[in-house]
């Protein structure tokens, strides 16, 4: 998976292309792509979320004891926080992946004269 680290920039000539079954595999990796940072950015939302929850929780227990006995939140949220960060690393990998499945899509016409593979430095 992490052999595919690079990030090039494509152009294809359209005209070429039109019809073609690589624009179809484009369009549905591009919608699949949407899909997975939509999805990533609701659960960094959720586990943005629980934290702010532990830290208030936190910040409740400093000031009600005054400070003397160490902070502890409840096991539940702490819990709650892993399962997020979790969901969180597993949708990452999902959107990692599907950007692999579009580079694969484009090395099927890579050796074509139309499409140019550029990598800016």
């Amino acid at each position: 998976m992490f052999t595919h680290l690079e990030c090039p920039y494509f152009f294809i000539e359209t005209d070429v292309l039109v019809g073609s079954r690589v624009v179809d595999k484009h369009k549905y990796c591009l919608l699949e792509m949407q899909e997975c940072f939509e999805t990533y950015c609701m659960r960094k939302d959720q586990a943005e979320q629980s934290l702010e929850e532990i830290k208030v929780s936190s910040k409740q227990q400093s000031l009600g004891d005054g400070g003397s006995f160490p902070i502890q939140c409840s096991e539940e949220q702490k819990l709650d926080l892993c399962q997020k960060l979790y969901k969180l690393i597993f949708q990452l990998v999902m959107l990692f992946e599907s950007y692999i499945k579009l580079l694969d899509c484009f090395k099927l016409v890579q050796t074509a004269s139309q499409v140019n593979i550029l990598k800016i430095l």
